[in-house]
């Protein structure tokens, strides 16, 4: 009886030790898992002292955890200290030899100190391992060797087997943005929709209007939906063919008077075909490029014999204008650019049509790690049909966009712009020639809700002065609009096919430190000047 006891007593302790070693190993796989989000969203947020501290200590206490070890080596990769990152990644390869994605780590360090030697000796390591993703990756390494060594035909070649080849690290992208832009210039390489949903309140719309939308409201809450699409082929080198729709829905609530409430539409497709070039450090390209802009469209997903669309698309559909010009693009230096354009824009007022020139000397300039400054000065001369319409003017722009964690960013737009009616004395007003004044800030906050979802919530102020405004026209209008909404994107990049996040499980990528993707400077600048143009409405003919 007393053996039987005993024997209970015993098995009893067993089973409760068995149950705590795995109640503890459950709770060091929660802390673990807890401690590598933390650390990661260190790194994210650029606390790269506090990161390096944590995984000091993470390494300390589990030396066999890999995500720890590399976490630590990534935070000494962002600080600019790779010499201790190769030793904490050479120690792990030393108890850990068949780690071939740790030795394509030591590659890129190697590759990236110039040690070329040590690169090889590392890659030939790995080079016949059956991992698709780590082909791809070792492909564009022999391709950036190539391109740094000017061998422009072997870089290709790599470029193109990565390029064909299996899906690569979703972090590669990066690398091979980079070598695509230099083998490729000016090309994006990707196929972008984007789908967004708007609510705001606008305080002077029926000015601020974006060109000859007919809006009635003073002050009125708005709702909006855009959908624009962005198709930018890798064709035949060195003929760059760009695509762009957008179509665009508003809706403001409010009237002004015996109006009804103001709902308008616009269409705007776009070409661009481009013929790039460079020679060392000179980048050039000239383009033909034409668009046209076709107001109160209904949407393509819409029932056309709906009372309701009827009601809300009462106005005949027009082309409001249409253009043509050609465009020379010149970079002189690294983040510095000129662009010149030419062209005749017709409008659906013909005596408002004019012969456009456009002059913009345009800078991109890195700020500290995670923002970059895009600024431009542009000077222009329409020439209109009807004279009195003729402008002369001139803009300043800056935008700076930051990083401030993985998933939010913030960018803020300052612009400011000058127009001269030189020949319109006693027209507008008697005595004086049309002069404008324009001032515009604009703050944007993005957060990356999924993946290919983020919020966006803005703020915009917009002034416009005019020394021709009277009683019967008055050209001013100042206009604080605020929004929110949900914004949709799907990119599908040309340069590298990448597998999805999900289908790489949880693991620590690679940062390609003082890589940034393709360079654009001159799609950057086309975006602020095309911004621009929406927002001086006094140049559009309308006023």
């Amino acid at each position: 009886m007393i053996v039987r006891f005993f024997c209970l007593i015993l098995s009893m302790i067993v089973v409760s030790e068995l149950y705590g070693i795995e109640g503890m190993a459950l709770s060091g796989n929660n802390q673990t898992q807890e401690t590598e989000a933390r650390i990661g969203r260190l790194i994210d947020q650029g606390r790269l002292t506090e990161a390096l501290g944590e995984c000091k200590i993470a390494v300390s206490m589990f030396p066999q955890t890999r995500a720890f070890m590399l976490l630590l080596a990534k935070a000494y990769i962002l600080d600019n200290n790779s010499v201790w990152a190769l030793k904490t990644l050479y120690g792990w390869i030393n108890d850990n030899p068949d780690d071939h994605e740790v030795r394509s780590w030591i590659t890129w360090l190697h590759m990236q100190r110039g040690e070329m030697d040590k690169a090889s000796a590392q890659s030939e390591q790995y080079r016949l391992a059956e991992w698709p993703s780590l082909i791809s990756r070792d492909n564009l390494y022999q391709a950036f060797l190539a391109l740094s060594a000017k061998d422009l035909r072997q870089a290709r070649f790599g470029f193109k087997s990565a390029f064909s080849g299996q899906a690569g690290f979703p972090e590669d992208e990066a690398l091979a943005g980079q070598i695509g832009a230099a083998l490729f210039p000016q090309w994006q390489g990707k196929y972008h929709l984007t789908v967004s949903g708007v609510l705001g309140y606008s305080t002077h719309p029926s000015l601020a209007a974006t060109f000859g939308e007919d809006v009635t409201a003073a002050g009125s809450p708005y709702s909006g939906l855009t959908a624009s699409a962005t198709i930018d082929p890798l064709l035949t080198y060195p003929v760059r063919p760009v695509i762009m729709f957008k179509q665009t829905a508003s809706y403001y609530t409010e009237n002004q008077g015996a109006d009804k409430p103001s709902a308008s539409s616009f269409f705007f497709p776009e070409f661009r075909v481009s013929f790039p070039w460079r020679a060392g450090f000179v980048e050039a390209a000239v383009a033909y490029a034409s668009g046209a802009y076709l107001l109160n469209s209904r949407p393509p997903f819409s029932f056309p014999d709906t009372t309701w669309m009827e009601e809300f698309f009462s106005e005949r559909a027009y082309w409001f204008f249409e253009y043509h010009r050609f465009e020379a693009d010149l970079r002189i230096s690294d983040g510095i650019a000129a662009l010149y354009g030419f062209g005749r824009r017709w409008f659906n007022h013909m005596g408002r049509s004019r012969y456009e020139n456009d002059l913009t000397f345009a800078w991109q300039i890195p700020y500290r790690k995670y923002a970059e400054i895009v600024a431009a000065l542009s000077g222009r001369y329409y020439h209109a049909t009807n004279d009195n319409y003729s402008i002369t003017g001139g803009d300043c722009l800056v935008s700076l966009e930051r990083r401030i964690s993985g998933k939010l960013s913030a960018a803020v737009s300052v612009i400011g712009g000058l127009d001269h009616y030189p020949k319109s004395l006693d027209f507008f007003l008697a005595s004086v020639t049309r002069f404008d004044r324009l001032a515009v800030l604009q703050t944007k906050l993005r957060y990356a809700f999924r993946k290919s979802i983020r919020i966006v919530v803005s703020y915009e102020f917009s002034d416009r002065r005019s020394n021709a405004s009277s009683a019967s026209d008055n050209f001013d209008y100042r206009d604080h609009r605020i929004q929110a909404g949900l914004e949709w994107s799907a990119v599908r990049g040309v340069w590298l096919r990448t597998a999805s996040d999900s289908d790489m499980g949880s693991r620590v990528t690679l940062p390609y430190e003082g890589i940034s993707g393709s360079d654009h400077i001159f799609d950057a600048v086309r975006e602020l000047l095309k911004h621009r143009q929406e927002l001086r409405r006094s140049s559009t003919c309308l006023n």
